[in-house]
């Protein structure tokens, strides 16, 4: 039988899955209606086993570490025997483009329009850009480094009183400001003043709250943060405390469903503007949001060399033993679907 060479092959079907997976400020709903924004795609997979390796996928509330498999039909699952090879176990999320199957598995079931897609990579392909490294690169460094600060913030809180916490996050925040080779625009005098000031300020007011689990609206309150002084700073000195040493302690605080409003402004926010140092070393990178400028700050930090958010997390940054709301997802079952199926049919 002839090979249709109008038909994608699976190999360019998964790296078209993964470039539309690549924007974290999307929100879905899986089968189960459970909330989904995939903050990280991973990487595709060239050996045998699932097609993405190292997902970092927000579910709910929690950040789940997890391995996401792509079919044209859910059937597929069953066809090529998945549920008995242990090489699946950690798949978490099933990408589909027809849901055809009466067996609902645990790995969550994400069904995608493949028009869709097929819209957005001829999209894509036209306003293409060479950069220095993709957009699913980006959402992986700037993951790290909103997980890194998280865990510190939770270490400090584990130990220490509230005000004291944000004292110390925005006393380091202050002295790496100073130590810069170029003249900073404040004086010392003017930094040590806001650093008093902070902890009786509408930021500790924000952290409180969320302590006491009485704000369901965080995301707003955080922007409200950045439309208001603290001291004599200008907006961007305001922008780099709020996200540097308000947001960390700001995510380990917040309950379940303030963390999801958190999270949304994270993947969400605009820039402000646009940091020339980033324009000089990533020509054609996008500084739209504030988590691409974010990934490129961790990127410089650790010169280039791409963490696991799994693995290497664990063992450097101890994120799973530090923090509620991280984890690795592992052994999912196969259970049978109720029956009433049609709740779950494909509306494709």
């Amino acid at each position: 039988m002839e090979k249709d060479l109008n038909k994608p092959s699976e190999r360019e079907l998964q790296k078209s899955v993964h470039n539309f997976l690549s924007d974290p400020s999307i929100v879905y709903f899986t089968k189960n209606k459970t909330r989904l924004q995939i903050l990280s795609p991973g990487r595709i997979n060239s050996s045998a086993g699932p097609d993405f390796i190292e997902m970092a996928l927000l579910l709910d509330s929690k950040i789940i570490i997890a391995n996401g498999e792509f079919h044209r039909k859910s059937s597929e699952w069953n066809t090529h025997s998945h549920g008995n090879d242990p090489n699946y176990d950690s798949v978490a999320l099933h990408i589909v483009y027809h849901d055809d199957s009466k067996t609902l598995l645990k790995p969550e079931l994400l069904l995608l329009n493949e028009n869709e897609i097929n819209d957005y990579i001829e999209k894509s392909k036209s306003e293409e850009l060479k950069r220095e490294f993709p957009i699913d690169e980006l959402q992986h460094y700037a993951l790290i480094r909103l997980l890194r600060k998280a865990a510190e913030a939770q270490k400090l809180l584990n130990n220490n009183p509230l005000d004291s916490v944000l004292y110390l996050f925005t006393k380091a925040y202050i002295d790496k400001y100073l130590s810069k080779q170029k003249r900073p625009v404040y004086q010392e005098k003017q930094l040590d003043e806001l650093l008093q000031i902070i902890v009786k300020s509408d930021c500790y007011n924000f952290l409180n709250k969320l302590q006491s689990n009485s704000e369901d609206f965080a995301s707003v309150e955080i922007q409200k943060l950045l439309e208001k002084k603290i001291h004599n700073e200008g907006d961007a000195l305001r922008r780099e405390i709020i996200l540097n040493c308000v947001y960390p302690p700001a995510v380990c605080l917040a309950g379940d469903g303030a963390r999801v409003s958190l999270f949304m402004w994270y993947w969400s926010m605009p820039s402000l503007n646009k940091y020339s140092v980033l324009n000089k070393q990533f020509k054609g990178v996008p500084q739209e949001y504030i988590w691409q400028q974010q990934g490129m700050l961790e990127y410089i930090r650790l010169y280039g060399r791409k963490p696991s958010v799994a693995s290497e997390a664990i063992a450097v940054y101890g994120f799973a033993d530090v923090l509620s709301f991280y984890r690795i997802y592992r052994d999912p079952k196969q259970v049978e679907i109720p029956e009433d199926y049609s709740q779950y049919e494909d509306n494709d």
